[in-house]
């Protein structure tokens, strides 16, 4: 397992690329934490097995974090609300 760990800013823009494995496990999660207001969320970024459940391309997993929560790839609402912590 590797971890990645990146500090940005409001603004900021982070992306990656990576193959899937060949077991069909592929995973990856996000932890995102708050300095300030001490809010923090987590979620899977990927998870191949939601992939085969209809879960969109990969070129379409676009991730949005805003004052209210986490979204997807530009929907209205917020799929996950920040915890206070």
């Amino acid at each position: 397992m590797t971890t990645w760990a990146r500090r940005l800013v409001n603004g900021d823009v982070y992306s990656w690329s990576f193959s899937r494995n060949i077991f069909g496990t592929t995973l990856f999660w996000c932890d995102v934490a708050t300095a300030r207001s001490k809010k923090h969320l987590s979620f899977n970024a990927y998870d191949e097995s939601q992939r085969k459940k209809g879960m969109p391309k990969l070129h379409e997993l676009t991730w949005e974090i805003k004052d209210d929560g986490l979204y997807f790839a530009g929907f209205p609402i917020p799929i996950a609300p920040w915890v206070s912590q």
